[in-house]
């Protein structure tokens, strides 16, 4: 799996795990690991970006995302869950390795992953915030909405369009 970064250019996971693990030592943070995605319409299918961010509390934070298309057309609903899946499916992959590398734990021995959803309480989405954020809880994450969710509502929007 390849990811990009402005820093860095395209990298693999295990790159993106390596960078992430240099700059916590070089700050001396744990990072806050967070998940998020966001989609557009683009031509008769969906163009959607799921965006990987480190966060060092105090010291900033960098981030990786990945481009995937898609031919199928598809409403606002599944778009939103597929959004998810994509960031659910990024967060699984990523647990495994960070959970053995004590630079990824904090003090009580807990990776802080998190997933940002693209959904808030107002708006198209918010019939399907409840499920959604389910689906994502259900999964073992914790998940933020707008106007939390910067990584989904900022960065992969950023790269969306």
């Amino acid at each position: 799996m390849v990811f990009r970064s402005p820093t860095w250019g395209s990298v693999t996971c295990e790159d993106m795990v390596a960078k992430i693990r240099m700059m916590s030592e070089r700050t001396a943070r744990v990072p806050t690991i967070i998940v998020g995605a966001d989609s557009q319409r683009a031509g008769n299918g969906v163009k959607f970006v799921c965006a990987v961010t480190a966060y060092f509390p105090g010291k900033g934070g960098i981030y990786f995302y990945r481009v995937k298309r898609s031919q199928a057309r598809m409403g606002l609903a599944e778009r939103m869950f597929r959004e998810a899946s994509l960031s659910l499916e990024i967060a699984d992959i990523l647990r495994p390795i960070l959970d053995v590398d004590s630079l990824f734990q904090s003090s009580d021995g807990h990776v802080h992953l998190e997933i940002h959803l693209d959904l808030g309480p107002n708006g198209k989405t918010r019939d399907v915030l409840t499920s959604v954020v389910g689906m994502v809880r259900g999964c073992g994450y914790t998940c933020r909405t707008k106007p939390d969710s910067f990584v989904a509502t900022k960065i992969a929007d950023k790269h969306s369009k």
